[in-house]
């Protein structure tokens, strides 16, 4: 009570004297009078320096307090609080212009923030566009000594992150694909699931089901990992003796010329491509017994064939569907008339071994890597068609 009311006093009898007290004793800590974790002169020392009441002094002192610029401890005194240099956040950044919608990204956030947890980090995120955007952001991040290391989650390509990382001063792991038609030397750590091990896997798996022709879907032939996938399905297809007029490849990266701006257009450029796929089926009158795709795709095939009745037989073709495993709840069709056949691939993996990369790994082996990760499980599930 007495303590209030001094406090009280000094502020009404003083006037701003209390700020005088604070931006002295500010000013006397930005200088060096006073180092980090050196300890003040007590509230009376102070109060007989600077003239005034010791309420006064305490306002003020509290009010430093409350911005961290200084520390009190009961029975210990009040000490200039040391700087926070040491880094406390991993950065994950994601890029592209659905990265928000996304849900392979949202996914990864969640799993990166457990993956960061372990380590003592909290994770901080944040969005890039497109190339110039990423570039910005990586920047920003690079220079924050807050940030002990970045993550890039999604597709990009190597022109747009490399420049970036190069002149950042944290190291940084992608976590994802390069869109790009040729695979080069990686300038930047890169740790992704092995597309050819796991499409080899369902492909081996539907022909030893008995299935003879087979379509496998790819968003972009194009591009690095979509050419993984298709060696290990036409690997798998000719060593059981298939012919290349009985696998067949449906490339779902129906917006070449025009990027999607949204998950609604994204999903009406999808819906062309499958639709396009089912057309040329159905003019040939030669459907495929087995479908390989990604799970992500799985809601978009049911709704395609219910506007394809002339292919309607698909509607109960096995499929082989691949899918991020902490998705699969969310992915799994609440009627699927088709078994599905699941490569489920865990993030948690790849996460783990990115931070090694940027945490753990030896400074005299700071060579930029590509990591395939080939942690994945194969979960059958029946037909559920209600009636």
């Amino acid at each position: 009570m007495g303590d209030t009311a001094t406090a009280t006093r000094s502020r009404g009898a003083n006037g701003k004297r209390y700020l005088e007290v604070e931006n002295h004793l500010r000013r006397a800590i930005n200088s060096g009078k006073y180092a980090p974790g050196e300890r003040l002169p007590d509230e009376r020392q102070l109060a007989v320096m600077l003239g005034v009441s010791r309420g006064t002094v305490r306002v003020a002192l509290e009010r430093l307090a409350s911005v961290r610029k200084i520390e009190r401890h009961q029975g210990r005194g009040t000490f200039v609080s040391r700087p926070d240099t040491e880094p406390s956040y991993l950065c994950a950044v994601a890029v592209g212009p659905t990265a928000r919608q996304t849900m392979d990204v949202g996914t990864t956030i969640a799993q990166a923030e457990l993956a960061a947890q372990r380590r003592g980090l909290r994770l901080a995120v944040r969005y890039a566009v497109d190339p110039e955007e990423l570039a910005q952001v990586i920047s920003q991040v690079g220079s924050s000594q807050m940030n002990a290391g970045g993550l890039v989650l999604g597709h990009t390509t190597s022109d747009a992150l490399n420049p970036s990382v190069a002149a950042s001063r944290i190291p940084w792991v992608m976590v994802g694909e390069f869109t790009e038609e040729r695979r080069a030397a990686p300038m930047v750590d890169q740790v992704l699931p092995d597309w050819y091990t796991v499409i080899e896997a369902g492909t081996r798996r539907a022909l030893e089901r008995g299935s003879r022709s087979l379509a496998l879907a790819v968003f972009g032939q194009q591009w690095v990992y979509s050419a993984d996938c298709m060696s290990a399905f036409r690997t798998e297809c000719e060593a059981a003796g298939i012919p290349r007029s009985a696998q067949d490849v449906v490339d779902l990266h129906a917006y070449r010329k025009q990027t999607p701006a949204s998950p609604e257009q994204y999903h009406g450029f999808v819906v062309r491509a499958v639709l396009a796929a089912l057309d040329r089926w159905i003019s040939g009158e030669r459907f495929p017994d087995h479908l390989i795709m990604p799970a992500t795709t799985l809601a978009t095939w049911f709704e395609c064939l219910h506007a394809r009745p002339a292919a309607a037989q698909l509607r109960k073709t096995p499929i082989t569907a691949w899918a991020i495993e902490e998705q699969k709840p969310m992915l799994t069709p609440s009627i699927a008339p088709a078994p599905i056949t699941w490569l489920l691939i865990p993030v948690l993996p790849q996460l783990e071994q990115a931070l090694h990369r940027l945490f753990e790994r030896r400074e005299q082996d700071r060579t930029p890597t590509r990591d395939y990760v080939r942690a994945f499980r194969i979960e059958d599930s029946p037909p559920t068609e209600i009636g």
